[in-house]
């Protein structure tokens, strides 16, 4: 039998109860604890590390750590799936196509794409996601209901992002504070356009352009014309735009 310590160490802005416990564990068996992690109102929306310290009667064991995502329910935020974005330093910690390829966090910053950071593209203004490299950043869109803040009169509605293995697109609906809504093919662009073999597709805006990408398995970045586009969708004047 076993009862090892557990304690969490919650960054600013979020608190964890209890801070400390025990997992009581038999012999050939398993053990649990259970936190509750709680995030202030003001607490910045992103993605955060808590650290769970473990230690077995004094003797230190192998540490854990939680990832806490702080989100309003509905917010783009909540819909990120995909860890997109890597430090030059750290290229595994990301793998944005399913084949062990990333954005990198420094060549974005050379382009002006910074976590928290304006981007205007297609006459339209962007908030750069917060996330810290290696957490999720982007979504892969699947379906989901994401609100939208938008003032009366707005006719326009932004994306940012790319599509990978080829041009890719589906169908998005715009819904309205009325129970209206409208359909439309949204499509984007391939993120190296096929290695440089195709023109952008769908009449994208390309709102960023990088030499290299990286590579989890490589020693260095691998150089590759990379980029990230905007598409454009309309919106009614007359209504109001919730989703």
């Amino acid at each position: 039998d076993q009862a090892v310590t557990a304690a969490a160490s919650p960054p600013s802005g979020i608190s964890a109860t209890p801070r400390s416990g025990t997992i009581r564990v038999p012999a050939d068996g398993k053990g649990t604890i259970t936190f509750t992690v709680k995030a202030a109102a003001d607490t910045p929306q992103t993605f955060y590390t808590v650290p769970v310290s473990l230690s077995d009667h004094g003797a230190k064991l192998p540490s854990l750590s939680l990832t806490v995502l702080v989100a309003k329910p509905g917010s783009l935020l909540s819909a990120f799936s995909n860890d997109g974005i890597s430090s030059d330093t750290d290229m595994a910690a990301a793998n944005f196509d399913n084949d062990g390829y990333s954005y990198s966090q420094q060549a974005l910053a050379a382009a002006g794409f910074t976590p928290g950071g304006t981007i205007s593209a297609g006459g339209v203004s962007f908030t750069w996601p917060r996330p810290a490299a290696g957490n999720p950043d982007n979504a892969i869109a699947d379906g989901q209901t994401v609100a939208v803040t938008a003032a009366a009169g707005t006719q326009t509605v932004g994306f940012l992002g790319s599509s990978t293995s080829g041009p890719s697109q589906g169908i998005a609906t715009l819904s309205y504070s009325d129970g209206s809504m409208a359909r439309y093919w949204l499509g984007l662009s391939d993120w190296t356009l096929n290695g440089g073999s195709q023109p952008v597709s769908f009449g994208n805006t390309t709102a960023a352009s990088m030499t290299y990408r990286n590579c989890q398995t490589c020693s260095s970045s691998f150089p590759a014309a990379t980029y990230v586009f905007e598409a454009n969708l309309p919106v009614n004047p007359g209504k109001i735009l919730v989703s």
